[in-house]
């Protein structure tokens, strides 16, 4: 069986640090430029990794990229397939499946979203309108309702439970909410300001060190930390920003509008106390369907950054290419194939691979 591995890119992306000031809004603003971007192999960036591949077996073999959650074991939500969670040791062997779309007990019509909780020993997944929580076995714990519709989720230290609906404020006044366990609103929010939903999903980064929210087609980017959102930084693309007041009110002229553009977006931020880390897409009308990826990582302590352009013939199945964790202890998560591996023909499971931020050379 061939595999045939996708991976939709977000058609937004890229930039390189110029300094670090405040707003009058008190926010760090971070500038870009594309001018000073290193190519890989310049680099010490991915060379130096830890890998695990997943097991493949009937049962876990999945196609389609994915995200995931870890607590030790890995959660692989693969997205669009089988409708079930898979769950893989640390060392990569297949332990067991978590839910089942249909119609029975414990089973839902959708899965949209998964979260692990770590300080509860229990995975919850995010239906068309209820959330379902499971032991990590795959025992069926219960199930909720959401207070409304949701592309992603987050439960926080605290239980307390966070839902993006998406930027459309004729659908939801705001875009991110707070929830406590019993699914009263809370104070924390961020007002829905688009009538156009962005594209992706994953907007919601947790189970690592701090959880981050980005969107596409913005040039903010948040954290929950503390049980509050607060704005972690702006990006200011200069020459590449892409100017939202212009953006199409048919959604159907959005494609070819942005494939018109030169511009720069944030595809996943993540961060923890030591670096903050960015993967950036970059388009050009010159090449609409080939898009330049960075990987731009700041040292915070040290006050020093590196911009790595990825090669732009590296496949798109390759690991770089689906950032997912940083953790506590520096390790960059992604989930994938090793360059090296064979992906025209892949009839295995990809691997979950981590880079140590602290060994990157920043000179």
């Amino acid at each position: 069986m061939n595999k045939i591995n996708l991976l939709l890119l977000v058609a937004i992306a890229g930039f390189t640090l110029r300094g670090c000031n405040k707003t009058n809004e008190e926010k760090p603003t971070l500038a870009f430029t594309l001018e000073n971007a290193l190519p890989m192999s310049n680099t010490n960036f991915g060379k130096e990794l830890q890998s695990v591949p997943l097991e493949t077996t009937d049962e876990s073999l999945f196609f389609n990229f994915a995200t995931f959650g870890m607590d030790g074991d890995f959660f692989i939500f693969p997205r669009g397939e089988s409708g079930s969670i898979l769950r893989f040791s640390k060392d990569g062997k297949y332990l067991n499946k978590i839910g089942a779309v249909g119609n029975g007990p414990g089973e839902y019509a959708e899965l949209t979203d998964i979260c692990v909780d770590p300080s509860t020993k229990t995975i919850s997944i995010l239906g068309t309108d209820e959330i379902y929580k499971y032991n990590y076995d795959g025992s069926f714990i219960d199930k909720r309702p959401t207070p409304f519709p949701a592309f992603s989720f987050s439960i926080d230290p605290e239980g307390n439970y966070w839902f993006y609906s998406g930027n459309n404020k004729k659908l939801n006044p705001d875009k991110l909410k707070k929830f406590d366990a019993s699914m009263k609103p809370l104070d924390q929010s961020l007002p829905a300001d688009e009538t156009i939903l962005p594209w992706g999903f994953d907007n919601l980064k947790k189970n690592g060190a701090i959880t981050t929210f980005v969107e596409g087609f913005t040039d903010t980017v948040y954290q929950i930390k503390d049980g509050k959102i607060a704005t972690a930084y702006a990006i200011d693309f200069k020459d590449l920003a892409l100017d939202k007041s212009a953006f199409p009110t048919d959604p159907m002229d959005l494609i070819p509008f942005l494939q018109s553009k030169h511009y720069a977006s944030i595809k996943n931020y993540l961060e923890n106390d030591n670096y903050a880390y960015f993967q950036i897409l970059e388009s050009s009308p010159a090449n609409p369907r080939s898009m330049g990826i960075y990987h731009w990582i700041i040292d915070k302590a040290a006050n020093k950054n590196i911009l790595i352009k990825q090669d732009s013939e590296m496949n798109p199945m390759t690991y770089l290419n689906a950032p997912q964790i940083l953790t506590a202890d520096n390790q960059l998560y992604f989930i994938g194939y090793l360059p090296d591996s064979d992906l025209a023909a892949q009839d295995n499971n990809p691997s979950i691979v981590s880079i140590d931020l602290s060994k990157i050379n920043f000179n």
